[in-house]
């Protein structure tokens, strides 16, 4: 048991370990009243999920009383703005209208979201989103039982980690219990040496990547036909980087950013310019929450597009890091398992999801493969099995991997580092916009 465990059910939180997304997410489905919706078996079942729970009468019973934080932070958010989320919470909780403005304001600076009240909610990392979950959750203290929490530790950077045991302290000083659910490993903090030693082999690739004043702006898509809204300016920068790179920085610093212009997801001013080994194609992005990346389709739905040439040499890629990730996990180099291409199953695990996401973009032309936070729904071990597969097959084609996270557990296998930092522009918030800076770690 790690010290946070053991301090946890010490002040009665109570801290459970699953093997996978799927055994986590049904436990912490099962502590909120079947709240959640399934986002893995498709269009179909996840609208019958919500009606049967809008049609359920929620009484002021102790289901209905939950204060939770789900596995993705974006899934409890709702409204436009950090600010609009807590006041929100506030008015649920029955704040006289008077105390609402100086608790948000208070809430916000405790949890480290002073800077982002007005930024659109959209534009938050995914460490940004859980604090702002986290601060909602500490306002409902107020009028909530109890406290559920899905995998807090896989969005939390070590700087921002304290946080968690703030709103823990909020319930637990009034007696009221608390559930952690997390993947086993989740909480560990060292490097995983494994990885090192197990990248030995890969057959080296470099690549080379350059920015020129490149922006991108913060607002939603009505407020950029309205307003003049604040930019995000990245600092110029031309690296030649031994693949697999590591892109690393705190929560809210600009990662996810960063890998989103690379790859295109979203679209700034300036010149961006990445080439890869391999030559051609632009950058692919697996993103963190490949949920919502796989647009509610069906294992099968991900290959209605493809042809049956290239569903060929998709299955054999598929089928490649498929059996790599597989023994990875067993620890063993048994013989091949990979279901075949007629054979997908109707509802992926979230490990296919990601085994089949890499797979397509490896069986396309890029010149970079970015994998965000890789480690995220997935076990400490299934992650370092699952990376080192995606890894291995990318070298094999001459593709860089750029792997982005603020855990140190892949520090062992990079082979070359970067650090990105925000600066602010100047205003006391985001809503003057800040600058990104992009270092090379020697």
């Amino acid at each position: 048991m790690t010290a946070i465990a053991f301090e946890a059910h010490r002040n009665h939180v109570t801290v459970s370990y699953y093997p996978t997304f799927e055994a986590r997410e049904g436990a912490f489905n099962d502590s909120v009243g079947r709240l959640v919706p399934s986002r893995l078996a498709g269009p179909a079942r996840f609208w019958t999920d919500l009606t049967e729970i809008s049609q359920r009468r929620l009484t002021a019973d102790e289901t209905a009383r939950v204060a939770f934080i789900t596995s993705n932070p974006r899934d409890c958010l709702a409204f436009a703005t950090p600010q609009q989320v807590l006041i929100a919470a506030c008015l649920r909780t029955g704040i006289d209208a008077s105390a609402i403005q100086g608790l948000v304001r208070e809430t916000a600076e405790e949890f480290g979201l002073a800077v982002n009240l007005y930024q659109p909610l959209r534009t938050l990392s995914g460490g940004e989103s859980v604090k702002l979950a986290m601060a909602k959750a500490a306002i409902a203290v107020k009028s909530s039982h109890r406290l559920s929490v899905s995998s807090p530790f896989s969005w939390l950077s070590a700087a921002n980690a304290g946080l968690l045991t703030q709103l823990l302290d909020r319930y637990t000083q009034r007696c009221l219990p608390v559930s952690i659910f997390a993947l086993e490993e989740e909480d560990v903090t060292e490097p995983d040496p494994s990885l090192g030693n197990a990248a030995v082999g890969f057959s080296p690739v470099v690549f080379s990547l350059c920015l020129k004043d490149v922006s991108v702006r913060l607002a939603t898509a009505v407020a950029l036909a309205t307003a003049d809204p604040p930019r995000v300016q990245f600092s110029d920068a031309a690296f030649t980087l031994p693949s697999p790179c590591f892109l690393t920085g705190d929560n809210g610093q600009g990662k996810s950013l960063m890998a989103k212009l690379l790859a295109g997801a979203m679209v700034g001013d300036g010149q961006i310019n990445v080439d890869g080994a391999a030559g051609g194609g632009r950058p692919r992005m697996i993103f963190q929450d490949v949920v919502t990346q796989m647009l509610s389709r069906t294992a099968e739905g991900m290959l209605d597009n493809v042809s049956n040439d290239d569903r060929t040499a998709f299955g054999d890629v598929y089928g490649e890091i498929f059996d790599a990730c597989r023994a990875g996990i067993a620890g063993d180099t048994g013989d091949a398992m990979a279901p075949s291409m007629d054979d997908l199953p109707e509802v992926p695990t979230l490990l296919d999801i990601k085994l089949l996401l890499a797979a397509q973009r490896l069986n396309s032309e890029t010149s970079l493969l970015i994998l965000d936070e890789p480690d995220w729904g997935l076990s400490r071990r299934t992650a370092a099995a699952y990376v080192l597969a995606v890894v291995g097959a990318a070298h094999r084609r001459g593709i860089p991997i750029l792997v982005i996270s603020h855990k140190n557990w892949w520090t062992p296998l990079a082979n070359s580092r970067l650090e990105v930092t925000k600066e602010m522009a100047g205003g006391a918030d985001n809503r003057d916009g800040f600058f990104v800076r992009l270092i090379k770690e020697s």
